[in-house]
């Protein structure tokens, strides 16, 4: 079982740094706007999600470079 962990404290702007999103090869992150879609206005609050977490092998490449150290991923047998 793999779970995968994001500190929004250490983050506070994901959609600027996009790091674990790059880097993921199998794409297990995306991001969304929490203040959800409304006409006229720039989502401005944004947060990761390892929404494809069933994707995830566990190579912790996410961990190991993300420059906040906000992500923690536990591989357990």
């Amino acid at each position: 079982m793999i779970d995968i962990q994001w500190d929004e404290k250490k983050c506070p702007t994901p959609r600027d740094c996009r790091k674990c999103l790059e880097l993921c090869p199998q794409g297990v992150f995306i991001t969304y706007g929490r203040g959800g879609r409304q006409p006229g206005k720039k989502e401005e609050d944004w947060v990761i999600v390892p929404a494809s977490l069933f994707l995830c092998d566990g190579c912790k490449l996410c961990e190991e470079f993300c420059p906040q150290d906000a992500i923690r991923v536990t591989v357990e047998a």
